[in-house]
């Protein structure tokens, strides 16, 4: 049997909203993978609980591009799990919650499941904080 989703368009876009105004730059990205800050997950703003027992981490994010002489990469990262063990998100809410949060079609994403937890990965265009002093 599968697990309900209950979206809440307004939880939804706060997620995506904070997320786009504090996108996560190189270096503090460098310092999350090396062990020495928290993810996102386990930080304010960048996830949330959706009913019946969804968790949900949104994050922009920026990456070394593996050619040192290119400019980094920025990313949209989700990861959704459920809090009920030996349980994951079904692809039917992987893809509602996805297109909320303006990735595009899951066919043009890298999408990957370990320890019952699905990764979207989707890069984007543009810098988000090209605005931003």
């Amino acid at each position: 049997m599968g697990t309900p989703l209950i979206i809440d368009d307004i939880v939804i876009a706060g997620l995506r909203k904070f997320a786009e105004a504090n996108p996560i730059r190189l270096a503090e990205n460098e310092r999350i993978r090396a062990g020495v800050a928290p993810p996102p997950g386990d930080r304010d703003g960048y996830h949330c609980q959706l009913p019946t027992c969804y968790k949900l981490v949104y994050s922009i994010s920026e990456y070394a591009h593996v050619d040192k002489s290119k400019k980094p990469i920025w990313v949209r990262h989700m990861s959704m799990s459920l809090t009920k063990p030996g349980r994951i998100p079904n692809e039917h809410a992987i893809k509602l919650i996805s297109e909320a949060l303006g990735f595009p079609s899951l066919d043009k994403c890298q999408l990957s499941c370990e320890n019952e937890v699905v990764e979207v990965v989707a890069p984007l265009e543009a810098d988000p904080g090209c605005t931003q002093p």
